[in-house]
C-alpha cells in the first residue's frame, strides 16, 4: 500500500508542477492529463506551487516512514541486497569431480545389491550411485508394511 500511495504521489506532485509552470507536454501522460485538469479548474498559481510542495512533503513524509516499516517487513531485502552482493563469495558455488568408472566396478566382476557410492560436498552427503535392484527391493520391503498399517480399521489417518 505504501508503495501504491508513493506512485500515486508522484503521479499529483508532477501534474501539480506542470499545471503550476504551465508545462504543457504529452509525457508522462497520466500526469499530463491531471495537470491539464487542474489546469482548467482556475486555480490560481499560488495554490497550485502549495499543492505542489504539500504533495511533495506527504511524498517525503511516506519514503520515511516507509524507511521505518522497512527493517519489521518482508521488504528488508531492499537495504539487505547490498550487503549481500558486497560480501558474496567470488568462488565458484559447487566444483563437480568427475567420477572415473573403474571406481563403480565391483572386486572380481560382480557388484552386491546394496552397493552405495557416498561423496561429501560441502558439508552434505549425497549418494553417486545406487543400482536399481537396491531400490526395488526397498521398495518389496516398506510396501507390504505400509499397506497393512492403511488397511487397519483402527487407526485413521483422516481424524
Amino acid at each position: 500500500m505504501m508503495v501504491f500511495s508513493l506512485m500515486v504521489l508522484h503521479v499529483f506532485g508532477g501534474a501539480f508542477d506542470h499545471s503550476a509552470r504551465g508545462v504543457h507536454a504529452s509525457w508522462p501522460p497520466l500526469g499530463a492529463a491531471l495537470a491539464g485538469f487542474l489546469s482548467g479548474t482556475g486555480l490560481s498559481q499560488g495554490t497550485l506551487e502549495a499543492g505542489y510542495r504539500g504533495v511533495w512533503w506527504l511524498h517525503y513524509l511516506v519514503i520515511l516512514g516507509f524507511m521505518v516499516y522497512i527493517p519489521r517487513s518482508k521488504h528488508l531485502h531492499i537495504l539487505a541486497s547490498f550487503a549481500n552482493a558486497f560480501f558474496k563469495p567470488l568462488g565458484p558455488k559447487v566444483v563437480i569431480e568427475p567420477i572415473s568408472l573403474e571406481a563403480l566396478e565391483a572386486p572380481e566382476g560382480r557388484r552386491p545389491l546394496a552397493y552405495r557410492r557416498f561423496r561429501t560436498l560441502n558439508g552434505r552427503t549425497y549418494s553417486t550411485f545406487m543400482p536399481v535392484p537396491c531400490v526395488a527391493g526397498a521398495m518389496l520391503t516398506v510396501l507390504p508394511s505400509l499397506l497393512a498399517r492403511l488397511s487397519r480399521p483402527e487407526r485413521s489417518f483422516i481424524t
